[in-house]
């Protein structure tokens, strides 16, 4: 499994957005959005900020929604 030390205070919106990308089927972006109050532009935003910390997130478009899902691919 993939662990990363992360330094975000727990109850941040950054961290909830974590915590969603980090289930085993990830997230969409329209679920982040809706659980941490950000709009789309913000949910890329949170996503390039995880991935300077070093985190490796993974993205797929959905055909049939044209939706992104992130999540954090494990060993």
């Amino acid at each position: 499994m993939y662990f990363v030390k992360t330094n975000f205070r727990q109850a941040s919106r950054i961290a909830r957005a974590y915590g969603l990308i980090a289930r085993p089927n990830g997230a969409l972006a329209s679920e982040i959005a809706k659980k941490t109050g950000y709009n789309a532009a913000s949910v890329r935003s949170c996503i390039s900020q995880l991935r300077q910390r070093g985190i490796k997130i993974y993205s797929i478009t959905c055909i049939e929604s044209l939706e992104t899902r992130y999540f954090i691919l494990t060993q």
